[in-house]
């Protein structure tokens, strides 16, 4: 409806166009909703919330829903993830306007009570997602004692680890000229790599 809409502001006469078959009122209410997710500017507790509601009012797994927004799996299951936080912790995440990677750290820590504490320190000391990370893995320490800590390995998160295996093996092609460059912003992280001809 929109895309008709800009198409006739543009003095467009004809345009390109699907035309959907008739659909079950299920299938249409579930077309409308992925629409919508994908075209409003919605905040990431707000797009978990719309996933979840799709899930269950139309019985779909998360690789069923994965595969009709065409997304990966573990993407959808991170976006849930951060729905077991409390609701005083995501209104202060959105409050003070943290990252989805900031709400993702703070999963670690199980009590309300720390969550909403590292919040604050966040906050007051302006912490980047790895330092958030970083303070996270210390303040388990504190909270739960040597026998709580995790292994260095348990504690790598998917997308660490997906890093560190491309800098092995750039690092092993010895004959291959070439740097890599790693930047973060509040809700990425960036690998740039280079290569040289001669």
């Amino acid at each position: 409806e929109r895309r008709l809409r800009a198409s006739k502001l543009a003095g467009l006469h004809m345009i390109s166009c699907i035309v959907i078959p008739q659909l079950a009122d299920q299938d249409s209410a579930m077309l409308a909703m992925i629409e919508n997710l994908q075209r409003e500017n919605l905040n990431f507790f707000e797009e978990a919330e719309g996933y979840q509601n799709l899930i269950k009012k139309n019985g779909l797994t998360q690789e069923e829903l994965a595969r009709r927004l065409s997304k990966n799996q573990s993407t959808i299951a991170n976006k849930l993830r951060i729905l077991r936080l409390p609701k005083s912790v995501r209104e202060r995440i959105l409050h003070h306007a943290l990252t989805e990677r900031h709400a993702r750290a703070l999963l670690r820590l199980h009590d309300e009570k720390a969550q909403l504490s590292m919040i604050d320190k966040i906050v007051r000391d302006g912490l980047s997602v790895k330092a958030t990370e970083i303070l996270v893995e210390k303040e388990l320490l504190r909270l739960y004692g040597e026998e709580e800590e995790v292994t260095e390995k348990d504690s790598k998160t998917e997308e660490e680890s997906f890093i560190e295996t491309i800098k092995s093996l750039i690092a092993r092609r010895s004959e291959l000229r070439c740097s890599v460059e790693e930047s973060e912003e509040n809700d990425y992280r960036e690998i740039r790599i280079r290569f040289y001809s001669h």
